[in-house]
């Protein structure tokens, strides 16, 4: 008798057991926590001028009622509203973060990068929904940033990539070009004869100039601290505006009114 007994409450701790990891199976990271609406934002766009974020809404019963993943411009558009690929990457995205038991979530068939971003965002969010703490988390955009001018006088296009990791300039990329057909068909950086005749004319050479322009921008951070150099005045010029347009692009994300967009809806 004694050991039917023990089978059988053996039987029902098994059964116990079965249903109790099946509901911890089903729970998601943010089940059962305290209610309230939470923003992660990068700081800024990125080269192409969107800004990851993810909107996550918890209701008064614990359950996540809403999360979003997009991408901003400096406008408050969202992307996913620009195209039907970009809303349909978007959902597929956030369907995987809100029903996600752990971080960080991996799946090979979406697209890497906006996978990444999406659980870095939420990640940083963690800790802000645990503690009830509404407050926007922003984290810092590294990326690359391009601009160009219009051909000069003898067809020359200058054309510059500003790379930038975290909140610092890492690399410059500063060239004048020739195009044709939207194709780089000549730099000046790389003809010798262009060289010797820079050297004629003031004796510095393309390659030289433009190095020492990008130094400057790297060590100052800002168009304004780099100086006009000597016989090089219109090319330090030209750099000096057109790495201005480049950094122009790290608008910062109104992050506030980013909330405040999800909050009326």
């Amino acid at each position: 008798m004694l050991s039917r007994c023990l089978r059988l409450l053996g039987y029902v701790m098994v059964v116990v057991g079965i249903i109790s990891c099946g509901n911890m199976e089903s729970e998601t990271v943010f089940e059962g926590e305290q209610p309230g609406s939470y923003v992660a934002v990068s700081e800024y766009p990125d080269g192409t001028g969107w800004a990851p974020f993810v909107f996550l809404r918890i209701g008064e019963n614990g359950d996540v009622e809403r999360l979003v993943f997009d991408y901003v411009d400096t406008d408050l558009r969202m992307r996913s509203s620009v195209t039907v690929e970009s809303n349909k990457e978007s959902d597929e995205i956030a369907a995987k973060l809100k029903t996600a038991q752990a971080f960080p979530v991996n799946d090979d068939t979406l697209d890497q990068e906006a996978l990444g971003w999406g659980n870095a965002l939420v990640q940083a969010l963690i800790p802000r929904v645990t503690s009830e703490d509404e407050r926007p988390v922003v984290l810092p955009m590294s990326a690359k940033y391009s601009a160009e001018d219009d051909p000069d006088s003898d067809g020359w296009i200058a054309v510059i990539t500003v790379a930038i990791d975290g909140r610092s300039i890492t690399a410059i990329d500063y060239d004048e070009v020739r195009k044709q057909g939207g194709a780089i068909i000549a730099r000046k950086s790389s003809s010798s004869a262009y060289a010797q005749e820079w050297r004629a004319a003031g004796g510095h050479d393309p390659q030289e100039v433009y190095g020492a322009l990008a130094e400057q921008l790297v060590a100052e951070g800002a168009p304004s601290g780099v100086d006009v150099i000597g016989g090089a005045t219109i090319t330090s010029q030209r750099f000096r505006t057109l790495a201005g347009e480049a950094l122009q692009q790290r608008t910062p994300i109104d992050f506030i009114g980013l909330k405040e967009h999800f909050y009326q809806q």
